[in-house]
Formats: C-alpha cells, sequence, structure tokens
C-alpha cells in the first residue's frame, strides 16, 4: 500500500465525518454553524491523532517509501 496523501486525507475527513454524526447521534455532541472552543479542541485533537497513527502505522508497514 502506498499513500501519496490523498487516500490518508479523504480517509481522515471520512472517519471525521462518522465521529461527527456518531457524536450528535449519541447527543454528545450537537452539530451547529457555530463552532464553541471545546468544538475546536476537539477537531483539532482527533486530527492530530489521526496523523499521528496515519505516520507510525504507515512507518511500520513501509508506506512512505517508493517500490519502483
Amino acid at each position: 500500500m502506498k499513500t501519496n496523501g490523498i487516500e490518508a486525507g479523504s480517509g481522515l475527513h471520512s472517519a471525521n465525518n462518522l465521529i461527527v454524526f456518531y457524536l450528535s447521534l449519541l447527543g454528545l455532541s450537537q452539530v451547529h454553524a457555530q463552532a464553541s472552543i471545546i468544538d475546536s479542541l476537539m477537531g483539532v485533537a482527533v486530527t492530530a491523532i489521526a496523523g499521528f497513527l496515519i505516520l507510525y502505522i504507515g512507518k511500520k508497514y513501509d508506506w512512505f517509501t517508493s517500490h519502483e
């Protein structure tokens, strides 16, 4: 598997949408046009955790080197 960014970005976007959907479904968060500081911090935290996971797993499974 090789990622040049688009696959990881699409996966992160989809995961973010699912997390927001389930949090709202369970009543733990509300979806509205104006974001609070807590919503922003949660978004940053989820993005940072996902980024670190992608880097960790990518290095472990050698996703980022070219195998031509």
